[in-house]
Formats: structure tokens, sequence, C-alpha cells
């Protein structure tokens, strides 16, 4: 199965400027594909674009500083543009563009929300609130932190992570921070489209996070460990944000 994030180019391939995003002329005529009946051999062939830099100059790196969240990685991109992330996951071999102008990819054995291995941590102060059952799985704490520990473990060993900041509910005085890190341009693009995104002086001023989410999806869980059921797992603490 696979999944695209549409609308970051348009699908005529026109030369044209919007909100400071540049468009890049052509593009999509290279890439003449109907990715939904492309076969796994064409993706491969495709996939690899190491050779050009068909967006121009790379994004800078954000001076972001991660340590508060036990990540030791310098090479931090912080909420990149499309046509960034665009390049960045092209030149990763992660995906390929559609004809539509989409970015195109497999997400491999997980194509879906994998709701059996979903957990949220029972606490004294929240579990009251929750309704328990085959949704809301009951974690323990320890188990928890093994599986976070496990994630950044996994985040420290790459050379390069993505940071998307953004927001989550519409009303300022109701929303949240969320703070996604990943290893994958395709994911931070994900959350990109996902996620309000803040202005630049927003940006300058957000702070910590109210939530941050470890998107280690590329190394499993442990199935030994405590509650789990699989070696995916999607875990919720409302007290360790």
């Amino acid at each position: 199965m696979s999944f695209a994030l549409r609308n970051f180019f348009h699908p005529d391939g026109a030369s044209r400027k919007r909100r400071g995003d540049n468009w890049v002329s052509g593009l999509t005529e290279m890439w003449e594909l109907n990715y939904e009946q492309c076969e796994v051999q064409e993706f491969e062939r495709l996939a690899p674009l190491n050779h050009r830099n068909i967006l121009g100059p790379r994004t800078m790196r954000s001076k972001i500083d991660l340590s508060g969240h036990g990540i030791a990685v310098k090479d931090v991109i912080r909420n990149a543009t499309p046509a960034r992330l665009y390049e960045y996951a092209i030149q990763a071999g992660d995906a390929v563009i559609a004809s539509s102008g989409a970015l195109a990819t497999r997400s491999g054995a997980k194509t879906g929300r994998s709701p059996k291995d979903k957990r949220i941590v029972e606490d004294p102060e929240t579990a009251g609130d929750i309704w328990w059952g085959d949704v809301n799985i009951r974690l323990t704490e320890r188990s928890f932190l093994i599986n976070r520990q496990r994630a950044r473990d996994f985040l420290n060993y790459q050379s390069r992570l993505f940071v998307t900041d953004g927001y989550a509910g519409w009303d300022p005085s109701q929303r949240l921070k969320i703070r996604v890190i990943c290893s994958s341009a395709y994911h931070a693009l994900f959350m990109y489209n996902m996620l309000i995104r803040p202005t630049e002086e927003q940006l300058e001023s957000y702070g910590e996070p109210d939530y941050t989410i470890f998107n280690a999806g590329y190394f499993p869980a442990n199935p030994y460990t405590n509650e789990m059921t699989s070696t995916t797992s999607i875990d919720l603490s409302f007290a360790q944000r």
C-alpha cells in the first residue's frame, strides 16, 4: 500500500511562486509516473536522485538543541519548507514524485493506524478519565520508559534528524505545542501537513513543546517488553510529555 502527500507542487509543473515557495518548472514532467500502478522495481529505479540537486541550495542547519530530549545529534533540520523536504526524501531514496506532483512513498509492513499497538500509560491523575478497553489499552510507566529509550537510542544513531514544531488546535488559548523528532524527511513533511504551522515570529518564541513525539518507526519495539503485542508500539503518556 502507498500514500501520497499532495498539493506541494503545482500539477502542471508551471513555474510560479506562492508565499515564498519556489515552484519548479517542468519538475512533474520528469516524473510521468502513475504511482498507484507502480511496480516495486520501477519505484527502486526512480527513487535514487543523488546526482541531482533539483531544488537548489540546501536548507541551513537549525541551531535547535535537542539535548533536553535526550538527543545528541547536531545536524538537525527544523521546520524545513516542503521543497527542501522533497529534496531530502528523494536523495535518501525514500520517495519519488508522482505525475500529479505528490511525493509518493512505500510505508512498509505497517500501512494503517495499527490500532492494536496503541497504548496509554496508566497513571493516578488521568486513569479515571480514560475509557479503558480494546481501543485505549493500558501500559505501565516502566514499559513506556523502555520504549521511549529505544526510540531515543535509534534517533541518536542517525547522522541527521528532522524536527517539526507546530500547533494542535486552532484556538490560541487551548492549542498545544507539538514537537516531532524524526529521521525521515517525508515523515517531517507529513507532520508539516498535519499541524498548524507557526509563523517565523511564533517559531522564534516557541519555547518548550507541550508534547514531544519521538518518531522511530524504522526501529522495532522489543516484543518481549511487557504489554507489547508486536514490534510496533505507539505510546502516550500524559505525565511524561
